[in-house]
């Protein structure tokens, strides 16, 4: 009985420790398509601009694979 309690409990952390840290991700993901977003609204974006905003498309990209499920983690800061 005390090994199964133990066992849950672990596994419970566990279980929160993965929601924390896709949390996290998610909440990178939405302030990086934020900056996407600000970017865009400019009416002229020079060189440097274009070139960030290609840095910010990778680094989500990133983030979306590093979450484990990229359809749903695209979808959701969207």
């Amino acid at each position: 009985m005390k090994t199964r309690t133990t066992a849950t409990i672990i596994l419970f952390f566990l279980l929160f420790s993965c929601q924390s840290e896709y949390q996290e991700r998610l909440e990178k993901g939405k302030a990086i398509e934020l900056e996407i977003q600000k970017l865009q609204s400019k009416k002229r974006l020079t060189d440097t601009d274009q070139q960030v905003l290609m840095e910010l498309y990778h680094s989500l990209k990133l983030q979306a694979k590093i979450s484990g499920n990229e359809p749903v983690f695209l979808e959701e800061i969207r």
